[in-house]
């Protein structure tokens, strides 16, 4: 597929930006559930059509300027670089996960933690929850975090700068209240852009994310199932 080059640093800041409130639109919606029942069909209409929305535009916009060199992997060389981005991923949690404990005695992370306080007991946003982090945030966050934030800023030859960048991005929007809580986010952002920057193909990043979502969503439904 023929990318168009690299668009001007306002236009993709302005891409990105808009990227990065529509991604806060769902927990909003997920909120408003709570708050207004009576329209609780609207707010899940809503929740799912940003994720659409979000998907939809970030992989046409990906894929119109999507140029790192892709590595040609089948399938048992991708098995092997999701399975190592995810065995990453669980190793710098268990060392920054223990620090956090040891230090700030947090048993989760504060973004854990608000997932936790927001499904609230309500049947429709556990499940919202638990369909999207599995479903809908590795597609999106990718997009957004890897696919287009590397591509609208940086050319095809760098390298470790786009991705400690995108680790700080990422770090950004997800709820931490200490530094170590900030360090497991910016490690995993780090570790999802590797794996996207070395192979070029953003799938291998989606499902070492989707893994992460999805094993972390196992963990914390005990404590949201009463």
């Amino acid at each position: 597929m023929q990318t168009e080059r690299r668009p001007s640093f306002t236009k993709a800041l302005l891409i990105f930006s808009a990227f990065c409130i529509l991604i806060l639109m769902p927990p909003e919606a997920a909120r408003n559930i709570t708050e207004h029942p009576k329209l609780t069909i609207l707010w899940v209409i809503l929740y799912l059509g940003f994720f659409v929305l979000i998907i939809a535009l970030g992989k046409k916009l990906y894929q119109r300027y999507d140029h790192f060199p892709h590595r040609v992997q089948g399938f048992f060389a991708k098995a092997k670089t999701i399975l190592g981005g995810y065995l990453a991923i669980v190793a710098g949690e268990i060392v920054l996960g223990s620090l956090n404990r040891l230090i700030y005695h947090q048993v989760q992370t504060a973004n854990n933690q608000a997932i936790i306080d927001s499904m609230n007991g309500n049947p429709i946003i556990i499940g919202l929850v638990c369909f999207s982090a599995v479903c809908l945030t590795p597609f999106a966050e990718e997009l957004i975090f890897r696919g287009l934030f590397m591509n609208l800023f940086f050319d095809g030859r760098a390298f470790w700068l786009p991705i400690i960048l995108s680790g700080l991005i990422f770090t950004l929007v997800h709820a931490s209240s200490n530094i170590i809580s900030y360090l497991i986010y910016f490690y995993m952002g780090c570790v999802l852009a590797y794996v996207y920057r070395s192979t070029g193909n953003l799938s291998n990043s989606i499902g070492v994310h989707l893994i992460n979502n999805l094993v972390s969503i196992m963990l914390i439904l005990p404590a949201v199932i009463k």
